[in-house]
């Protein structure tokens, strides 16, 4: 559905594809930042944020920069070199803009959040949704605690999502396919922006709480994600978004799972890449 709709504004625009993707994250970002502005305004933290210095702006000014240079590219630069100017500053921006998006998406996270903090948890119907299901989470925990080679195997391939990804730019890069890359970053950002707001109007907890905090079986399992987030999820429900912004980001579990969409896009973005596709599934299955 992304791409037919990429074919038909590609087509309407004259664009390239990559000059399609270019426009739209230029779009994006602008949108992104306004609403975040219009967030950290309304909090009074715009003083010492958006209007502090920062590494991120850094970035977008590389980004600026080698769009500049590609406006100037196309309309002087001999033809061999053109294509390869061209390419190289889209690649650039790319990265520029997957790691403005992560500063961005962060804020819209805590927001959604707590303006929905009015909403009732749904950590009991979800409990009622596994146990339909025949799910245990204790029994769960157990048997990969007991099970060490399971317990590494989900462990490497829970937080093989950051070289993933690393691989999935080299290799669009060495088989000049950004197209791939350009089409996982823009379906990832859209993915996180309904997941946020999914997770604001649907809140849950996590499974620790159901437990009356014992934390003693994760904590064996080396795994504080199940729990770690739980102080900073409520206060940000109790209308604590200042305090909880100013005392520095920490990713929340949250319903849906970013992570297990990440890795269903993952899998989708190396599909294209035919000598990956099926490790690439397999490890995402994991």
């Amino acid at each position: 559905m992304l791409d037919r709709a990429t074919n038909c504004w590609v087509n309407l625009l004259s664009l390239s594809d990559t000059g399609f993707y270019c426009t739209i994250f230029w779009l994006l970002f602008c949108v992104l930042f306004a609403c975040n502005a219009a967030i950290l305004a309304h909090y009074d933290l715009l003083a010492q944020t958006l209007l502090a210095r920062s590494d991120n702006y850094f970035v977008l000014l590389l980004a600026v920069f080698c769009l500049l240079l590609q406006v100037h590219v196309a309309r002087r630069a001999p033809h061999p070199f053109r294509g390869f100017a061209l390419e190289t500053g889209y690649f650039i921006q790319i990265i520029c803009f997957t790691l403005l998006f992560s500063a961005l998406s962060s804020l819209q996270m805590y927001f959604w959040i707590a303006f929905f903090g009015f909403m009732p948890l749904n950590d009991s119907l979800l409990a009622q949704a596994d146990q339909a299901l025949g799910f245990d989470w204790i029994g769960y925990l157990n048997w990969v605690k007991d099970t060490p080679w399971i317990r590494d195997l989900f462990y490497n391939a829970y937080y093989s999502i950051i070289w993933q990804v690393i691989l999935l730019n080299l290799v669009s890069l060495y088989l000049r396919r950004q197209a791939i890359l350009y089409r996982f970053v823009l379906a990832n950002l859209i993915a996180l922006l309904i997941v946020y707001i999914t997770a604001g109007l649907f809140p849950a907890e996590g499974y620790i709480t159901l437990k009356g905090y014992d934390t003693k079986l994760l904590s064996e399992l080396h795994w504080p994600a199940g729990y770690a987030h739980v102080e900073y999820y409520r206060q940000l429900r109790a209308g604590g978004f200042t305090e909880v912004f100013k005392s520095g980001f920490i990713a929340l579990i949250t319903f849906p799972s970013y992570h297990t969409i990440l890795a269903v896009l993952l899998g989708w973005g190396f599909w294209s890449i035919q000598p990956l596709r099926w490790l690439a599934v397999l490890f995402n299955i994991i």
